[in-house]
């Protein structure tokens, strides 16, 4: 009967248990890796996550503050009877003057402030009388959190409209209103109704640009420059005077491909919307249609 030397076996014990450690340090440094690589990931995860979560409450709160925007428009500005323009008309030390007010156009009587006596001048609005006053009468200043034009939002008031963006360098800006204020990762919205009513729309065309309104030539149409809205000036828009092109303006972006020159102050001059509702703003309901008689 054959037998191995002591000494062999001995050594074969020895290489098997050096392998075994070899093999389990490998095992433990793929296992560490493995780790690693899963907290990693699971890291990436969570600050994805939380990304997510800050932007779906940021976009909730952007809808809220459309729907109070819209909401508080239609409140204020729905009827007939109501007049909107820019704050800048009560005078130059507005702190706020591309806010939107709304007022009424009828007296707190309901009746017409537009008086007509035939022996004493004609048509006479009662609004020139030193009792009506066009900053008190304001029904609304279309802006969260809006008081009075002339106070200032604040030091933590949203920036909706940069100040680069207006010739005299005022932003427009409105109150903070505060969401989840108790917990820490509270946030806050605000909202603005500009009014597309003061601006110029460099989309309409002039159909009678070329007509004479001379009596000589009143048989083309001429005499419609003076009934009309004409164009907005194309050389102080930066614009185009192409009608074809005008007709494509569709959209800011639009208007940036057919006149990327314009003046990024003009915001709140010039714009390429311009919808309305023919409305009879001091007896209510719509106008008369007069185009038989024109």
């Amino acid at each position: 009967m054959n037998s191995s030397p002591p000494s062999i076996r001995k050594d074969s014990k020895l290489r098997q248990d050096g392998f075994a450690l070899m093999a389990a340090m490998v095992m433990m440094v793929l296992l560490m890796i493995i780790a690693l690589g899963l907290m990693t990931l699971s890291t990436i995860e969570l600050r994805r996550a939380g990304a997510d979560t800050f932007e779906v409450q940021a976009k909730a709160r952007a809808r809220l503050s459309l729907n109070l925007a819209l909401g508080e428009l239609q409140r204020y500005a729905g009827p007939d009877t109501r007049a909107t323009g820019e704050a800048g008309l009560l005078g130059d030390s507005i702190a706020n003057p591309h806010w939107t007010g709304v007022w009424n156009t009828r007296g707190t009587d309901g009746k017409s402030l537009l008086k007509r006596d035939d022996r004493n001048g004609g048509l006479t609005d009662l609004r020139q009388s030193a009792t009506w006053n066009r900053e008190t009468s304001a029904l609304a200043w279309l802006a969260s959190g809006a008081v009075s034009p002339r106070t200032d939002p604040g030091a933590d008031a949203i920036e909706l409209v940069s100040s680069s963006q207006d010739p005299n360098g005022r932003r427009v800006a409105a109150k903070r209103i505060s969401v989840d204020a108790g917990k820490a990762d509270k946030g806050g919205y605000a909202w603005w109704v500009g009014d597309l009513g003061v601006r110029a729309n460099l989309a309409t065309p002039d159909a009678f640009k070329d007509k004479s309104p001379s009596v000589a030539s009143a048989g083309d149409g001429g005499w419609f420059r003076r009934m009309i809205a004409q164009e907005a000036d194309a050389t102080l828009s930066g614009g185009t005077s192409d009608p074809a092109v005008k007709r494509k303006l569709v959209s800011e972006a639009s208007r940036k491909l057919a006149s990327s020159s314009i003046d990024r102050t003009r915001f709140h001059d010039f714009t390429v919307h311009s919808e309305g509702v023919l409305a009879d703003m001091e007896a209510g309901g719509l106008k008369r249609d007069l185009t038989a008689f024109l």
